[in-house]
């Protein structure tokens, strides 16, 4: 078994572990001898770590390498992630939506719940209740060994305090000081990461993304809740307080705005976020302005969702598409200055309005940012998450998915301290310790 304690030479062990498992997250399968090419290893410690890796069932051997036309030869034995060996279990929780999945080394959903709607009257108890409960089923439905998970990932909309593991807020339902990290630990005996929705999209974006945006990009989430994530040298940069990109409280309507839940009025949030999109399409529909927008949501204004919207919007109903404008244009104007500062290669969105309505909101937003840049300035790329590979809508979910099982990967995976036998040293960790070491994850 490979230790994850001890002096140089453990740590200098867990170092070479995750240079071997990122060359195969990003080429696996791979050769003994293309890991040593990759990671500058000599072959003797790639063929130990290699080893010691398929013994622990985190690798597994998947046959001999394509031989080339015309060559002879030995062929190198290919090794990659075992399948039932590693796994990570994700948590999202939006403020009126929620998931539980369990996901796999490189981001292949094992096993889901899809996106499930949150009762605005759920307490923090039920619905942390309902995830230990879908997570417990998932893990018995995939047959997956429990032995193989390495840790939690819990991606939440709101103000974080990560460091204490803490949902320290969660705007519209009134919820401070939820101890999410503690609590998910204690019900479950695995070890628990948790961060701002956006930061887990972008570390899901870096750790599983295929979209080459490069080393610089900007991650905005448009949910009810809007933020931004800035990544360069392919680092998220979440800030010593992990709150970095809170943009849905620049205000954009100086006078006579909306009151937003923080008080203020004329917030990004009150026209671009989905509270605010729902709040729209239901004023035009009640007020006759869309039959269009009733008829989708079958005569109810209460099922009118911001789901609703985005298909009004893709179905071309003026109504609604000056809705997404509208959206989309407030955002260029919070956005604008952000790349101007930062210069970023792309700017990448997830959330609903975005995804199901492409450009229908890519447009008017590109548009909007060109009239604000300097001349000189170019837009960035702006396009969706690319962990998107499959169809929408029924995967408008995934980033947040894949994100918060990034998040658990980073840390219990790859990290120096997890480098080696995460399985056994995670699980380890007791409540006293738990309860000692409050931190952004509990472990032992």
């Amino acid at each position: 078994m490979l230790s994850t304690r001890g002096g140089n030479a453990s740590g200098l062990r867990e170092h070479n572990t995750r240079l071997i498992l990122r060359s195969l997250l990003l080429g696996g399968p791979l050769s003994r001898r293309e890991l040593s090419r990759q990671t500058d290893l000599v072959p003797g410690t790639v063929s130990n770590v290699v080893n010691d890796l398929i013994n622990d069932r985190v690798l597994r051997e998947v046959g001999p390498q394509p031989r080339p036309s015309g060559t002879r030869g030995p062929r190198e034995v290919l090794v990659d992630f075992d399948a039932t060996g590693v796994a990570a279990v994700s948590v999202a929780l939006g403020i009126y939506t929620r998931s539980v999945g369990i996901v796999g080394p490189r981001g292949d959903v094992i096993a889901s719940t899809g996106i499930q709607e949150s009762s605005a009257d759920a307490t923090p108890a039920e619905t942390l209740d309902w995830v230990e409960a879908r997570i417990n089923d998932l893990i018995s439905e995939s047959a997956i060994p429990a032995s193989a998970i390495i840790g939690v990932g819990v991606s939440v909309e709101g103000s974080v305090d990560s460091a204490g593991g803490i949902q320290t807020h969660v705007p519209y339902r009134d919820w401070h000081d939820v101890p999410v990290v503690s609590d998910l630990h204690n019900r479950l005996g695995l070890p628990v990461t948790m961060a701002n929705s956006v930061h887990a999209i972008a570390s899901g974006e870096l750790v599983f993304g295929r979209g080459g945006a490069g080393d610089s990009l900007l991650l905005v989430s448009v949910f009810t809740t809007i933020g931004c994530a800035a990544i360069a040298g392919r680092k998220v940069l979440a800030g010593p307080g992990r709150t970095a990109g809170d943009i849905g409280h620049i205000t954009v309507v100086h006078d006579h705005g909306e009151l937003c839940v923080c008080g203020k009025r004329g917030c990004l949030e009150t026209i671009a976020g989905e509270y605010a999109i729902i709040s729209a399409g239901r004023a035009a529909a009640w007020s006759g302005r869309s039959t269009h927008l009733l008829a989708l949501s079958g005569g109810r204004l209460d099922a009118i969702t911001v789901y609703v919207v985005a298909q009004a919007a893709v179905d071309g109903d003026p109504v609604a598409v000056t809705i997404v404008e509208r959206a989309a244009a407030a955002l260029a104007h919070v956005l604008a200055p952000l790349i101007g500062v930062l210069d970023p290669e792309a700017v990448v969105f997830d959330g609903v309005l975005p995804v199901l309505t492409n450009q229908i909101f890519m447009q008017p937003l590109r548009a909007a940012l060109q009239s604000t840049l300097p001349p000189d300035r170019a837009v960035p790329v702006l396009t969706t998450c690319s962990v998107l590979e499959t169809a929408f809508p029924a995967d408008v979910s995934r980033p947040s998915m894949l994100g918060a099982a990034a998040l658990a990967y980073e840390r219990f995976f790859y990290s120096p301290q997890h480098g080696g036998n995460h399985v056994e040293a995670a699980v380890a960790v007791t409540t006293a310790e738990a309860a000692m070491n409050a931190g952004s994850e509990v472990r032992s």
